[in-house]
């Protein structure tokens, strides 16, 4: 079964910061705060094969020390 983005955002909602990555990329294709998650983003399937075990990481010292979540997709 395929789980998109938008599926865990009807989950989870807040103001955390966020950090998108797609395919293995170095770089985030998108950063922000989660209730902002742009729909082209939201429309991406999340990666449970990217070597971490799990789509999304919760990190406790993200932005300014403060928690966020990084989040690994697949087009």
């Amino acid at each position: 079964m395929k789980m998109y983005l938008y599926d865990f955002l009807e989950m989870f909602d807040g103001a955390l910061p966020v950090a998108v990555y797609v395919n293995d990329e170095e770089d985030p294709i998108w950063e922000g705060r989660l209730f902002d998650v742009p729909w082209w983003v939201a429309k991406l399937e999340l990666d449970y094969d990217n070597g971490y075990g799990r789509p999304v990481d919760y990190r406790e010292k993200f932005e300014d020390d403060k928690p966020g979540l990084v989040i690994y997709t697949k087009e």
